[in-house]
């Protein structure tokens, strides 16, 4: 369920700026690289974030 406040499409374009320090996820990206791991299910919520970061 997504969240009420960014459910407007104005509010949902300004998402990342109110969450900018994504660091928490790099723990998650190092993971996947030490597991060798060609595919990965990102099945988390937000704006693709994680998905790009896995990308690079």
């Amino acid at each position: 369920m997504a969240d009420e406040i960014f459910g407007h499409p104005r509010l949902a374009a300004i998402y990342d700026a109110l969450d900018p320090d994504r660091t928490d996820l790099c723990h998650y990206v190092e993971l996947a690289r030490r597991l060798d791991a060609r595919r990965v299910l990102d099945i988390g919520c937000g704006t693709g974030v994680f998905a790009l970061m896995l990308a690079d």
